[in-house]
């Protein structure tokens, strides 16, 4: 492509979408009536910051032109270059890297930056689910997501040990290159077991890819088996706290539990003679709410067309942003402007004020109460976009994401 600066103002010679490349190289071929230079210049960018390096060289000696980059309307990558004479003519030669993840680079996820967020762009086919925790990548969805997208994880440290297994009447146990085997005795509740420390009123999940098969040796006939579980009890062998009923079929079983006191079995077994259990992939970890989820402060930002008055887009427990009777988009009380045929919403919050941009407007403070312990975020319209990171970011942010 060529491009010819006439003047020696500041001026965009190239743009690029954001949410699509994530990187370009550039030779840059410049030719003015008394010189020439070549130039590689490399653009990288996150979303929300942009940087370039170059090379150049010129057939005179002179000294190059230079080019610089900016991000301009939330979405736009520039190339900018002030000719030091006009007329200059520009030929670019482009190789882009395309942007692998919507959530990454869209408006939607431009602030997941961070180390932990959630971006969430819901159009198109592309898979397109961004959820980032501790620097894990937590998936990805080419389909809505309507409920829980701040949903429980498993946090802290691992609670299971396979060396801590115990057998309980008799129970044995084998293992291959991809499953712990449990064998019934045929016993009441022969099962093999973990203890585990627990803090009453926490909340722990149990994770496992588990199915039991029958054993022809004891010429059992191929029917269900309606013994073979994982059970979590408050004493060795009992399934008070929690349990699963287990079929033939290899499946991935989450149970949780609340601990009533300081301690908690975990079992995987209980079936009839020559029955066994074969579990692979057993995690046992204390649940919490979504850990960017930061009850302290954090940002938000909705995109959707136009909903019925009197309808909620988000309900997240006793937080909601809804439409009122009269047409007004609200955060909770915080009445934020009349909804429009699209809407742009970004706010961030702490416990005692919501500050807000609604379609480009400028950024708004208010008092209001923004209740903590969140555990979910219901998505009672489903909105184009949406982001979530756990930090307050800058007024420019929050008016660049709704311009």
């Amino acid at each position: 492509m060529q491009y010819t600066a006439s003047n020696t103002d500041n001026q965009v010679i190239d743009t690029f979408a954001l949410a699509t490349v994530k990187a370009i190289d550039y030779q840059i071929h410049a030719v003015d009536n008394s010189d020439e230079s070549i130039s590689i210049v490399t653009i990288t960018h996150n979303g929300i910051s942009i940087s370039e390096t170059q090379e150049s060289t010129s057939v005179g000696n002179n000294k190059p032109a230079e080019f610089t980059t900016s991000i301009t309307n939330a979405n736009t990558g520039q190339v900018l270059v002030t000719p030091s004479s006009a007329p200059v003519t520009y030929t670019l030669t482009r190789t882009d890297t395309a942007a692998n993840l919507y959530g990454e680079h869209t408006v939607s996820g431009r602030l997941i930056k961070h180390t932990e967020g959630v971006g969430i762009y819901f159009t198109g086919s592309a898979n397109n689910m961004t959820v980032k925790a501790s620097n894990a990548y937590f998936g990805n969805s080419s389909q809505f997501v309507t409920a829980d997208v701040l949903g429980p994880t498993m946090i802290g440290d691992e609670l299971f040990d396979s060396n801590n297994f115990v057998s309980y009447n008799s129970s044995t146990l084998a293992a291959n290159d991809t499953y712990t085997v449990i064998e019934s005795s045929g016993q009441n509740r022969s099962s093999h077991y973990i203890e585990i420390q627990t803090v009453v009123g926490e909340k722990y999940r149990v994770q496992a890819n588990t199915f039991y098969t029958f054993d022809p040796v004891y010429s059992q006939t191929d029917t269900i088996d309606k013994g073979s579980r994982i059970a979590v009890g408050s004493s060795v062998g009992q399934s008070d706290l929690t349990y699963v009923q287990l079929t033939k079929t290899e499946a991935q079983y989450n149970l949780d539990f609340i601990a009533t006191g300081n301690t908690a079995f975990v079992s995987f077994g209980h079936g009839t003679l020559g029955t066994s259990v074969s579990a692979r992939s057993i995690s046992i970890k204390e649940v919490a709410p979504f850990p960017t989820y930061n009850q302290s402060n954090g940002t938000f930002y909705f995109k959707w067309n136009v909903v019925a008055a009197d309808s909620n887009v988000a309900v997240m427990n006793s937080n909601r942003v809804f439409v009122d009777s009269s047409n007004n988009v609200f955060i909770n009380t915080v009445n934020c402007g009349a909804q429009q045929a699209t809407n742009k919403l970004a706010y961030t919050y702490d416990g005692n004020t919501v500050q807000h941009s609604f379609n480009g407007a400028a950024v708004l403070s208010e008092s209001e109460t923004y209740y903590s312990n969140v555990t979910s975020c219901s998505l009672a319209t489903v909105p184009e976009e949406m982001s979530y990171v756990p930090v307050v970011i800058s007024n420019t942010n929050l008016t660049g994401l709704t311009s």
